[in-house]
């Protein structure tokens, strides 16, 4: 999403596509946070310190969102790459440093995942 939908609209210079594209992602963010967090209490795992690097990573999506936005089409090439750049940094910190304990707890588990 951050790559194609919203850097295109850094890019094409799309405010209000663009605006919509972030609260997406931001949206998007809270929902999938939710579902981890169920995961979560189901597999007993203490979600207290991952939920505050949810919240961390939030707060950094709203600072960069907010950076973007106040730009109002006034920037160049390289700040457009370098706000692209700062959203997915953001996101792969996450998925790769904050998500590692709750990932070796659920590696304990087996899940077959077929329905019912």
């Amino acid at each position: 999403m951050i790559n194609d939908d919203i850097g295109q609209l850094i890019y094409l210079n799309h405010g209000v596509a663009l605006s919509v594209a972030l609260k997406l992602l931001n949206t998007g963010l809270r929902d999938y946070f939710a579902v981890e967090e169920r995961i979560a209490h189901a597999v007993n795992f203490d979600f207290t310190s991952h939920r505050l690097s949810h919240q961390k990573l939030l707060n950094e999506i709203k600072l960069i969102t907010n950076k973007i936005m106040s730009q109002n089409n006034k920037w160049s090439g390289v700040e457009k790459k370098d706000s692209i750049k700062s959203l997915n940094d953001c996101l792969i910190h996450h998925i790769k440093v904050d998500s590692k304990p709750f990932k070796a707890v659920l590696n304990t588990h087996l899940y077959d995942f077929k329905p019912g």
